[in-house]
C-alpha cells in the first residue's frame, strides 16, 4: 500500500495520507455516483434565485459550472464513472480536455466515520469537508449498495 506524503515547506511540517481502502473507495464513489445522477441537464425556473439569479441563461450558465465542478471532484476523488455519465458529462464540455475548474473548491471527500449496523448494514459520514452527510448502505450479494432514501445530517459546515 502506498502512502501519499505532502510537505509543507514554509511550516517544515510533513504530512501523510494513506489512500483508501477499497470498502471506502466504493462507498465514497457511490455517494459521488449518486450525485451525479441527481444533476439535471438545464436548470430550472427559480433554481437560483436564492443566489440573487433571476434570468434563464445566468441559471444555466451556474448549472454548466455545477457540471465541470463535479467533474473535477470526480477526479480529485478517483472515482471510475460508469459510461452513461461520462456520456452526460461530454454533453457539457468536452471531457478529453475540461474547462478549468470555475471555483477551485477542495472537493475532496472524507469519510469520518464507518459504524457497522447489524450484519448488513453500515452507517458512514461522507462528503467535502464543509457539507457531509450520514449514509446507510446495505451489503447486498457482496456489494455495498447506498440506501438513498436513509440518508440523513445532510449540512454545511
Amino acid at each position: 500500500m502506498r502512502t501519499f506524503c505532502i510537505t509543507l515547506v514554509v511550516a517544515g511540517i510533513a504530512a501523510c495520507r494513506a489512500p483508501r481502502s477499497e470498502r471506502d473507495q466504493i462507498l465514497v464513489s457511490a455517494v459521488i455516483i449518486d450525485e451525479i445522477r441527481d444533476l439535471t441537464d438545464k436548470a430550472t425556473p427559480g433554481e437560483y434565485v436564492g443566489l440573487g439569479v433571476m434570468d434563464a441563461d445566468s441559471a444555466q450558465t451556474i448549472k454548466e459550472n455545477h457540471w465541470i465542478v463535479t467533474w473535477y471532484t470526480v477526479q480529485r476523488n478517483h472515482v471510475q464513472l460508469p459510461e452513461e455519465l461520462r456520456l452526460r458529462f461530454a454533453r457539457h464540455f468536452d471531457v478529453g480536455n475540461p474547462p478549468p475548474d470555475p471555483y477551485q473548491l477542495d472537493n475532496t471527500y472524507y469519510l469520518r466515520r464507518v459504524e457497522p449496523s447489524g450484519d448488513t448494514l453500515l452507517i458512514a459520514d461522507i462528503g467535502p469537508s464543509y457539507a457531509p452527510c450520514t449514509y446507510t448502505f446495505k451489503r447486498t450479494r457482496g456489494n455495498w449498495l447506498l440506501q438513498r432514501d436513509r440518508t440523513t445530517n445532510c449540512r454545511i459546515i
